[in-house]
């Protein structure tokens, strides 16, 4: 019987949750009900908003007490666990923590993410995930209040749509479009923040019940709203950097998303994008090769095809890597300001380029097709090709 017992016990703690819920302590300086002052009252969190105009405590299950008759002590919390406290602390006693509702919530997360895994449309930069994960720490230290506490974790997703999320399981998505979007730190801040409160205050487990009871969500996420607000505020805009170092730790994000959106045939947000990268002298030959091609698609005129020729020239200047397509723009470029010899000689290094991408297996025959033949034609009618 003994070992039963023992072993019912072992089971018990076991599939126990691995954290027990945050719990004030208050003395009574007024007497009501059957307490008395000096009694010492263990508080579970705070009544949901809809039900009372004043302030109260959940001291049990169903039972409350006015904020007036107590004192708080060794309330050494942190922002987000009172947070907690105050947003999710009182529904947690009185329901639980609502395991299986979560459990669904995690594989419909863990689904998600091995969507984007497989459809590879997880962007990797170490240095930018590195940052992110710093503003992360700024923002939550430490695990966040779960029934099993979990670290908060990032992925970036390939998506010129400015989308960021937080789940349940502690992850926080971001897009490509959603960080370039942001001019400065502290607009990423608040984001990030956003996401955080949504994950610490159960935001999609709340979201649940608004068809059961509208009022009750609406005030969890008003009080959502309140908590990034409030957090906001007490940063101080001496925390955050300036605008130029910022933007050479979002560069990757910012280049990709001004590429995603010349794909798009978006042309005044791309050149808004690579023109932030410029400011600061932060383009790679990708991104000189995309402000070219930006300035010949919008314009026309001698002043912006030699705007676009030194982007190009700059960006061969650059060395950092073998990037082909200059020579194709270039080339380009000189049949517009008419100058077929120049034209010719970039088009010749482009061909070649091509043709030792072929010897190493990739399939270049469309171009190869198609730079010949304008090799050809400026051979034949060398001033005859505008």
């Amino acid at each position: 019987m003994k070992r039963t017992l023992l072993l019912s016990f072992i089971l018990l703690i076991a599939c126990s949750p691995a954290f027990s819920q945050i719990v004030k302590e208050a003395i009574v300086i007024k007497k009501f009900k059957r307490f008395d002052v000096g009694d010492t009252l263990k508080l579970y969190g705070i009544r949901a908003y809809p039900y009372t105009p004043t302030l109260q405590y959940a001291t049990g299950e169903y039972s409350y007490a006015d904020a007036s008759n107590l004192q708080l002590i060794n309330d050494d919390y942190s922002y987000w666990e009172d947070a907690w406290f105050r947003s999710r602390g009182g529904q947690v006693k009185k329901h639980g923590w609502q395991n299986s509702e979560r459990k669904i919530l995690t594989e419909v997360t863990n689904s998600y993410v091995l969507g984007l895994k497989d459809q590879d449309l997880v962007f990797e930069d170490a240095f930018l995930y590195d940052y992110l994960y710093q503003l992360l720490h700024r923002i939550h230290p430490g695990k966040v209040i779960k029934p099993e506490p979990v670290y908060l974790s990032l992925m970036v997703i390939k998506s010129q749509n400015p989308v960021a999320f937080g789940f349940e399981t502690g992850l926080v998505v971001l897009s490509t479009g959603k960080i370039a979007e942001a001019k400065t730190e502290k607009e990423l801040m608040e984001v990030l923040t956003k996401c955080v409160a949504g994950i610490v205050m159960d935001h999609d487990l709340v979201e649940q019940k608004e068809l059961i009871n509208p009022p009750l969500v609406k005030a969890s996420f008003d009080f959502e709203k309140k908590a990034v607000k409030n957090f906001m505020e007490g940063l101080g805009e001496a925390s955050f950097i300036s605008e130029e170092e910022y933007t050479k730790k979002i560069s990757t994000a910012i280049s990709y998303s001004a590429w995603q959106e010349y794909d798009g045939s978006f042309w005044e947000k791309s050149l808004d994008l690579v023109k932030r990268l410029d400011k600061y002298e932060l383009c790679l030959e990708k991104d000189y090769l995309l402000y070219s091609m930006l300035l010949r698609n919008i314009s026309n005129d001698k002043p912006s095809n030699l705007k676009a020729l030194e982007y190009i020239q700059k960006a061969h200047a650059l060395g950092i890597t073998n990037l082909i397509d200059l020579f194709k723009e270039e080339g380009i470029l000189q049949m517009r300001l008419d100058n077929p010899g120049q034209a010719t000689t970039a088009f010749l290094k482009y061909q070649k380029g091509m043709e030792e991408l072929e010897k190493l297996g990739y399939d270049m025959s469309k171009e190869l097709e198609w730079v010949r033949a304008i090799l050809h034609r400026l051979k034949t009618s060398p001033s005859g090709m505008n």
